[in-house]
């Protein structure tokens, strides 16, 4: 495994250990709008991480 492979794994399991508060918060109504914001940029951003880690790999 390389090492962007490596920090993007590290980046997606990082992300993965807010989703169940995330998701609470945002059925209970708790989760602040800022926050929403900010944690629908850390997805896009993985999201953009993945499609590059996977055209590397297409190359």
């Amino acid at each position: 495994m390389d090492q962007q492979t490596r920090e993007l794994s590290r980046a997606l399991l990082a992300a993965n250990e807010h989703i169940p508060r995330v998701a609470t918060e945002l059925l209970t109504g708790t989760l602040p709008p800022s926050r929403q914001h900010e944690f629908a940029e850390l997805l896009i951003e993985l999201g953009e991480l993945l499609h590059v880690h996977a055209d590397d790999k297409q190359a």
